[in-house]
């Protein structure tokens, strides 16, 4: 398996590619409920339960960019987006989410840099081959 380098990744939201942005990150977490009992002989025990995940997208604060603008408009709209994340140009992942959230910095000596947080709502897509 080769590696893959992150320069050509991007994300989208409704088809609509998110501008200026340098670093998403997708964390798929599995609940697990416990099934622990007398019988357990003293050690937990565990089934694998429901799937979620969230995303995090970070990069360059532009509010002009018709994608960082989509995002912002969806904050606490409850509204779902189908976001697509893509590791280069011919793969991504892709799940309609909740935008939860957005964190803005303004450092004194650098740029102005914004991180949205989403929430998983359904299914993921695991990479979809274009090629």
């Amino acid at each position: 398996m080769a590696a893959i380098s992150g320069t050509n990744g991007s994300i989208t939201v409704d088809a609509v590619e998110v501008g200026l942005f340098t670093k998403w990150d997708l964390d798929i977490s599995i609940k697990d409920l416990e099934t622990t009992n007398f019988g357990s002989d003293g050690w937990q025990e565990f089934i694998s339960g429901v799937r979620g995940g969230t995303v995090t997208a970070d990069g360059l604060f532009d509010l002009t960019d018709a994608g960082q603008g989509d995002l912002d408009n969806l904050i606490g709209s409850g509204l779902a987006a189908t976001i697509k994340l893509y590791t280069d140009t011919a793969n991504y992942y892709q799940a309609s989410a909740i935008v939860t959230g957005a964190k803005i910095s303004t450092p004194n000596d650098g740029l102005v840099t914004v991180a949205y947080t989403m929430k998983i709502t359904g299914a993921i897509t695991t990479p979809v081959l274009l090629s």
